[in-house]
């Protein structure tokens, strides 16, 4: 007990020796109170602090580079240019993409379709004897765009009667030419028309060929070599009524060489196109979108540079009309947003400097 006082009295006293009162500091030894360090003058070097939460918006894009959409008609629907770009794979969990920018390196003119005689509901347009003389030849004529083509295919919609055998009566023929007249204005090679007695049937040639722009052509079923074994051979090419006027549509009569207008009739006929610039023998290139009356969700695009945005709501297609079969190839800039809070902070790295803010989003 004795000891364990002693031993308190020695770290009293220790504690005691080395208590310096923290205001003043003096140089041991001396009289005078000359002070060393004076804490009330200290200043802080640096110091920072959290602020409050805000609410912020992220933005981010991705570019998507030598892209392709095609807008073409059909036979089915031929007046009608429409195609759809659909963005969904594009579309980001948690994100808004709230704007779409495309850059178009050119518009390509593609596949046109057009269709004569659309509806065919008359079937007697037809190779057949007539007082002893024949109509030997059936013309529709066709074309006359306003700029030069390049011929892809063409399609008749045709039956055979059982007086056609070609093994016996000859092959009556399906060619195109610019002057029905005349077979060395052939522009595509005669194609053999086979029997089909049941049913009418497509017979559909595919072969290449220049067209001029502002001309007419003709497709024709020549009959010129048939022979009349007891009874003219008769191929029947279906027709539809159409408004007084149409382009013509005429049959061959042998007695007077002459070409037969049928009034008011027009021959099923489909053929494919590619408006064409024959210098330099490729699809022609239209420099502006008004060409084409060009439009995208329903509204005119011009120049090369379009811009799509809707607020708070993910774009998912863009929706395209022209007036003609094109290939636009363009590059594409898709916009993103994202709503998230904000922690901001400031901090004074060195005194007497400017508070220095920052703002911090966890992506």
């Amino acid at each position: 007990m004795r000891k364990a006082i002693i031993i308190s009295l020695i770290l009293i006293m220790s504690i005691s020796i080395f208590y310096v009162p923290q205001n003043n500091v003096t140089e041991n030894g001396k009289s005078d109170k000359s002070v060393i360090f004076d804490y009330d003058a200290f200043s802080i070097s640096s110091v920072s602090q959290k602020g409050d939460t805000r609410n912020s918006t992220m933005y981010m894009n991705q570019v998507l580079t030598d892209k392709q959409i095609s807008i073409l008609n059909t036979y089915r629907q031929s007046d009608i240019h429409t195609s759809e770009l659909s963005l969904a794979e594009f579309l980001i969990p948690d994100w808004t993409l709230y704007k779409v920018e495309m850059e178009i390196d050119n518009i390509t003119a593609a596949e046109e379709r057009e269709v004569l005689g659309v509806n065919a509901d008359y079937h007697d347009f037809q190779t057949e004897e007539y007082m002893g003389s024949y109509y030997d030849q059936l013309s529709q004529e066709f074309y006359n765009q306003p700029h030069n083509g390049s011929l892809v295919n063409f399609s008749i919609y045709y039956r055979t009667g059982s007086s056609y055998s070609p093994a016996s009566t000859n092959y009556a023929f399906l060619v195109v030419r610019s002057n029905k007249s005349s077979p060395s204005a052939n522009i595509t090679t005669p194609e053999q028309i086979e029997s089909q007695t049941i049913v009418f049937e497509w017979l559909t040639v595919t072969e290449t060929a220049n067209l001029t722009q502002d001309t007419y052509y003709y497709t024709l079923i020549d009959g010129k070599i048939l022979l009349d074994l007891g009874t003219y051979p008769i191929i029947e090419w279906s027709t539809d009524q159409t408004d007084p006027d149409p382009i013509l549509t005429e049959r061959h009569y042998t007695f007077s060489d002459e070409w037969n207008l049928e009034s008011s009739r027009e021959a099923l006929l489909n053929y494919t196109y590619i408006p064409w610039n024959q210098t330099s023998n490729s699809a022609l290139v239209f420099t502006s979108p008004e060409q084409i009356s060009l439009e995208g969700n329903s509204s005119a695009l011009t120049s090369h540079h379009w811009e799509w945005t809707k607020d708070n709501e993910n774009i998912t297609s863009l929706s395209f009309s022209s007036n003609q079969s094109i290939r636009i190839n363009y590059n594409l800039t898709l916009w993103y947003e994202q709503d998230t809070t904000t922690t901001t902070g400031w901090e004074i790295t060195n005194p007497q400097e400017i508070v220095e803010w920052n703002s911090t989003t966890t992506v």
